[in-house]
């Protein structure tokens, strides 16, 4: 039963984790205490992605908190919830996480690496050199892909059924959101007045989406038209040819 007393499942270790680093296949990895920050063991790992890179194992529970000990800080899970926390796993398998973007996850990997150094006059650059037909063809790419990852899933064994390179996204706007602060410091984000809140600014933000396009179209070399892929390919051209 997947609930609060979950005895097996998923876990990402973050790169700030200090354990990050430590996982090996039967492996004990423990916190010193027993109080926050715990471990998580989830019913689906991919909902605890805090980082890039980081950790994707599958492990299982060795000595769980209790709920008496989780009491002071808001409770237990609800049997709902599809995770436990735990003072100590026991790492089972540890998973190679380009999976997550399917089949041909390792190149898109790649761009997520890389845009980890990623420069503001590159940014500025991928803007100015994306194709003007990229937002049709990015659509018409992304809807096939997700109509093939339905019918077919992704062609990769549990717990990668759902790899594609869709999830690219999310990490590139972590990882180019970290390279823009470090760069530009509170120049990297901006006020909408019609969405309240901190965002992404240019050119950072295009940037994200122009390697996107890329990682769809690398990604899923197979689906849609291979014009289609080479206009999304086209911004960040330069970018890439330094990978």
């Amino acid at each position: 039963m997947i609930s609060g007393g979950l005895t097996r499942g998923y876990m990402y270790l973050n790169r700030e984790d200090p354990l990050f680093g430590k996982a090996a296949a039967g492996e004990v990895l423990r916190i010193p205490g027993r109080t926050p920050p715990w471990l998580i063991v989830s019913a689906l790992g991919s909902t605890l992605f805090a980082s890039w890179p980081g950790q994707y194992v599958l492990a299982e529970v060795v000595d769980a908190i209790t709920e008496e000990e989780q009491r002071p800080y808001g409770g237990a899970p609800a049997s709902w919830a599809g995770y436990t926390r735990a003072a100590a796993v026991r790492v089972v398998e540890i998973y190679h996480l380009p999976n997550i973007f399917g089949q041909h996850g390792d190149a898109v990997a790649a761009i997520v690496d890389a845009t980890s150094t990623l420069t503001e006059a590159e940014a500025t650059e991928m803007i100015a050199r994306r194709h003007p037909e990229a937002d049709a063809a990015r659509e018409r790419i992304e809807a096939l892909v997700k109509r093939d990852l339905d019918r077919n899933g992704s062609g990769l064994g549990a717990p990668f059924e759902h790899g594609s390179p869709l999830g690219a996204l999310y990490f590139l706007d972590l990882v180019v959101s970290e390279r823009a602060l470090a760069v530009v410091g509170d120049r990297a984000f901006e006020d909408d007045p019609d969405d309240p809140g901190a965002w992404l600014a240019e050119p950072w933000t295009g940037a994200v989406s122009v390697l996107w396009e890329a990682a769809l179209a690398i990604g899923a070399p197979d689906i849609g038209a291979e014009g289609d892929r080479a206009v999304l390919m086209q911004g960040s051209e330069s970018f890439r040819s330094r990978l």
